[in-house]
């Protein structure tokens, strides 16, 4: 799979005045309709790499391709109309007064043609399953209705990469679990690419791959079963934490990594 996203040697740090950098000769590519996650302690450099890929920093070595075209002050305005961003608070997002207001603000900057920006719209809204919410107000929504109204923002842009800072991570574990289904609908329906920046252990299991960063650094790249067996430090995803706890207990479970489909099956047996 070709690459859409190209990040080489990328370092950054806020103070010029210090040797202390957010990050250190960071690299990786994120292949076409791949969901990959980015993971790391607080400090690691998650949040500074969010800022460099939307273009709200400026890398000051190295670079950042999305789509073919490089990061830079001058291309960042079409970048960023490739790429749909979800922070973790919907609520810091919302802008009309209505659903399907706030779902078309983003179209309207572009001046935008009503009878598509409408069907866009519409659009966005039923892949989200939030079309008969349209005409609500925002605030009346539950935290997962909201998050995925503001996915719906992101979507009815027709971006080529989704980026979700933490978009999960204020969520109740039930709307947790139907947004991330819905986020992978969308991954093969839409052929979205997903970039996810958490610290949720189960949105990182549901990625295609993950890098691991670590004090600004890039220290592991792999599937989520070689992360969280090479990562021991790692508080793993529900499955496999229940396998470790069946196995100290002296439970015949298997010796290798298990997801939680896995284990279901497992027990089943």
């Amino acid at each position: 799979m070709a690459p859409i996203i190209e990040v080489n040697n990328l370092t950054y740090r806020y103070d010029l005045r210090t040797e202390t950098k957010a990050l250190l000769s960071v690299s990786f590519t994120v292949h076409r309709g791949e969901w990959f996650a980015i993971i790391g302690n607080n400090g690691s450099g998650k949040s500074t790499l969010a800022q460099l890929l939307t273009g709200l920093l400026e890398p000051q070595q190295g670079s950042i391709f999305i789509a073919d075209m490089e990061m830079t002050e001058k291309s960042k305005w079409e970048i960023r109309n490739r790429i749909g961003v979800v922070f973790q608070n919907p609520d810091n997002q919302f802008i009309g007064s209505t659903v399907q207001d706030d779902v078309a603000f983003g179209l309207e900057n572009l001046n935008m043609d009503y009878k598509e920006m409408k069907k866009r719209v519409y659009e966005a809204l039923k892949m989200v399953g939030m079309f008969e919410y349209r005409l609500y107000d925002p605030s009346h929504l539950s935290g997962g209705q909201k998050q995925r109204v503001a996915i719906a923002g992101a979507l009815a842009m027709k971006p080529d990469v989704l980026i979700l800072d933490e978009a999960f991570v204020m969520l109740d574990p039930r709307s947790r679990r139907e947004l991330l289904e819905t986020i992978h609908e969308l991954k093969v329906s839409a052929d979205l690419t997903v970039v996810s920046i958490t610290h949720d252990m189960t949105e990182v299991e549901a990625a295609d791959r993950v890098v691991v960063l670590d004090n600004g650094q890039v220290t592991n790249i792999g599937k989520p079963r070689e992360i969280f067996t090479q990562e021991k430090e790692l508080t793993p995803p529900l499955g496999e934490k229940l396998r470790r706890a069946l196995a100290k207990r002296g439970a015949n479970v298997p010796q290798s990594y298990m997801s939680r489909e896995e284990v279901m099956c497992w027990l089943w047996k």
